[in-house]
This record gives C-alpha cells, structure tokens and sequence, in this order.
C-alpha cells in the first residue's frame, strides 16, 4: 500500500477475511484480472494445503469461487483495482502496473 500512498492515490481496504467475501465480488475480480478464480488462491498457504485439494484435476470455477467463500485466508492479497484495472500485487511492484 506504500506505492498508492507515495503516489497520492486513493485506496480502500476491503476486509474480507472479517466481512467475507460474495460470489460477485470473486467474479468481478476475476473478470477484471482476466483470470480463473484459481489464480487468485494463494496455493503455498497453510489453510490450502489443509484442504488437501488436488492440483491435477482442474476444479470448476464454481468449486473454487466456494472453496475462496469458505476459506477467505486462501485468496491473494492483496489485490488492487481500479478504473477497469488490476493486479495482484505481489511482488509489491506489479502495482506499478496500474499506475502507467
């Protein structure tokens, strides 16, 4: 969040591991990433590997939508958008992306 403060940009911080997080919300950031919703799980996280999800099988989107619903720890972070942009922003500098 450093980069949006020392460009002057105005952010807001989405909390949701404490508020959740809907279906729509899954769907609208993975239509501006232009991604599937299992590029946003964070795979290395300890509450994935609990799951024990296979990674050979690819799952549905639905399922991992879900899977993110139920188990907010797992999804990236963090993840900026803005004005029909976005990135994940790890590592820090990909933020840079939104600022050109």
């Amino acid at each position: 969040m450093q980069i949006l403060e020392d460009n002057n940009i105005d952010y807001s911080i989405i909390e949701y591991i404490k508020n959740g997080i809907s279906h729509d919300e899954i769907r609208n950031i993975c239509n501006i990433l232009n991604i599937k919703p299992r590029d946003i799980i964070r795979e290395t996280h300890k509450s994935y590997k609990e799951l024990n999800i296979s990674t050979d099988n690819e799952q549905d989107d639905i399922y991992m939508i879900n899977l993110i619903i139920r188990n907010p720890k797992i999804l990236q972070r963090p993840i900026i958008l803005g004005e029909g942009k976005g990135v994940i922003g790890r590592p820090p500098e990909k933020i840079n992306e939104l600022l050109k």
